[in-house]
């Protein structure tokens, strides 16, 4: 991390790496992009993103969700975050109290911004064109705190949207692969991971590719 961190515009996490990550985001000047995909009722996900062991709204600047639980999912982070903003980032968020095992980190994000899920890059996945279109109404009605989205192509489609992308499933061909290992894009892998090419995802004009898992 600490190799790549200079080189770097957001890493892309899981849970339980946060307080050490937020210091190395900070002397490097990247983003944390934590890939909790919250998906549940409102009250849940508060508890998710302030709350327990993690605090991920102290460490996070980028946070995603699913959409399946409806409007209110967005709603609930967003709160969550303007309440964690509002009182001084640091202290009670929104009722909840952080657990006394916690260390205070000192240079927690200024901003907090989500991505929501509105396609998938695995085969047989049920995020239709219809959900999609839903997913991106509700980043439009949340665009303060919505900053693009989880797709495998842009959403922009009215004059005033400015959403970016990010987007999974690339790979290199095994030929451009240092160690020859990597999927050949236009295939799946065993569990359904349909792989792109980065030349195509860039065709495509997306934002950013996300590598890795």
């Amino acid at each position: 991390m600490q190799t790549f961190s200079p080189a770097g515009i957001s890493i892309h996490t899981h849970t339980g790496t946060g307080a050490k990550l937020a210091a190395i985001a900070h002397r490097h000047r990247f983003l944390i992009f934590e890939d909790r995909k919250f998906a549940d009722i409102g009250f849940t996900v508060q508890l998710q993103y302030a709350g327990g062991d993690y605090r991920i709204v102290e460490w996070a600047h980028i946070i995603n969700a699913h959409v399946l639980p409806g409007p209110d999912v967005v709603r609930a982070l967003k709160e969550t975050a303007d309440s964690w903003k509002d009182s001084g980032r640091s202290g009670i968020v929104g009722g909840i109290v952080p657990e006394p095992s916690v260390a205070h980190i000192a240079e927690p994000p200024s901003q907090c911004a989500a991505l929501l899920l509105a396609q998938m890059s695995s085969s047989g996945n049920f995020l239709d064109a219809a959900y999609t279109k839903n997913c991106v109404s509700i980043g439009r009605k949340y665009r303060d705190f919505v900053m693009g989205f989880i797709a495998l192509e842009p959403q922009n489609s009215e004059p005033d949207d400015s959403f970016i992308v990010m987007t999974p499933g690339c790979s290199l061909t095994p030929e451009e692969s240092l160690d020859r290992s990597e999927f050949v894009p236009g295939a799946n892998d065993a569990l359904g991971q349909q792989h792109v090419s980065p030349q195509e995802l860039i065709l495509r004009g997306c934002d950013i590719i996300i590598v890795g898992t």
